[in-house]
């Protein structure tokens, strides 16, 4: 029996044992220090899987992938990890409660980009564009912005919009091209997976993403190209040398009221959503010089929305670029729901 010596702190490990020799002493810590070694092994093994898993196996070159499910993406994935692709689904500005309680969602909250239509949503549609607080459809002849409430995997909103809970506005060309092409241009570096149920017959994967969709002749000489940038939805009409801006007309269906603004916007109310168009720039270039032509909305018949335009040089093509935002009111979040 041994027992510490006068003034042995008590640590067992300080005990004269003859049964334990160096050799043994160094075994134990040995083993002590691959054990631990082990252990950091495992707690940082098991931290990347989990990231891995989370991020949906992101490589370098595929920078706008997402997994979606249920209409939406998964948690994690780099369409809402990135700082600037995150926007698209969680939104931006001023979150705190005063300024939730009069309006939100107060722009689209992009990089807006187009998905191609391979049967995720409503055949009619070409191409979709989504957020936390809408969903952007393109059809041949008819545009579409449905509000909070819709999923894409929903379709595209009937035209009795007083079925809707949430906001739907219908945008249709009148006396326009009733089949023009409808391309997708700039295709970015990522695709689009949509894993919904168990049976892999029935998912949509790799679907393409792109930055501008275009409608070729929706008009003659006139082609209508939707694009984007991080805060605003924009759609140009393209109007070539010697064609006619004035034919250029859209029917507006699900606003309760519209109003040209003081400052040149077209605003629309619709299921407490205001929708606005700004003012559009117009202009021609020439030389590398941009020159603006004054010009505007025009509403005729209450809901038929045309753009007055002053002179300019027919012989050169004419840009028409409006941009639409919208806001919530009554303390509504934008959020899009299952």
């Amino acid at each position: 029996v041994h027992s510490a010596q006068s003034g042995d702190s008590g640590d067992p490990s300080s005990y004269d044992d003859p049964f334990v020799t160096p050799a043994l002493k160094r075994n134990r810590r040995v083993r002590t220090g691959l054990f631990a070694v082990c252990c950091v092994a495992l707690l940082a093994f098991g931290s990347f899987f989990a990231w891995r898993k989370l991020s949906g196996g992101h490589q370098p070159g595929n920078n706008v992938q997402a997994v979606v499910k249920a209409g939406k993406p998964l948690s994690g994935s780099p369409l809402t990890s990135s700082s600037l692709l995150g926007r698209l689904f969680h939104g931006s500005g001023n979150n705190s409660p005063a300024a939730a309680a009069h309006m939100s969602g107060s722009a689209l909250s992009l990089p807006l980009f187009f998905e191609a239509n391979q049967g995720q949503t409503d055949e009619r549609v070409k191409f979709l564009a989504r957020s936390s607080g809408y969903t952007l459809f393109v059809t041949p002849t008819e545009t579409v912005l449905a509000g909070a409430g819709r999923s894409p995997l929903r379709g595209m909103p009937g035209a009795d919009a007083k079925k809707e809970s949430s906001a739907v506005l219908r945008m249709k060309l009148v006396n326009g091209n009733a089949a023009p092409v409808v391309d997708g241009f700039g295709e970015l570096p990522g695709k689009v997976n949509y894993l919904i149920g168990s049976n892999p017959g029935l998912w949509h994967v790799g679907v393409p993403l792109y930055s501008e969709v275009r409608s070729s002749q929706v008009y003659p000489g006139i082609d209508l190209v939707f694009h984007g940038d991080q805060k605003l939805l924009e759609y140009d009409f393209r109007v070539s040398p010697g064609a006619d801006p004035g034919s250029i007309r859209f029917r507006v269906s699900g606003a309760e009221q519209l109003q040209i603004a003081d400052n040149g916007d077209l605003v629309l109310h619709a299921a407490k959503t205001e929708f606005r168009m700004h003012k559009p720039v117009i202009y021609q270039e020439a030389g590398g010089l941009r020159r603006s032509v004054e010009g505007g909305f025009s509403l005729q018949h209450g809901n038929l929305v045309a753009f007055e335009l002053a002179s300019y040089d027919k012989k050169l093509p004419l840009i028409i670029d409006p941009s639409i935002t919208f806001a919530t009111f009554l303390g509504g979040n934008g959020a899009e729901e299952p």
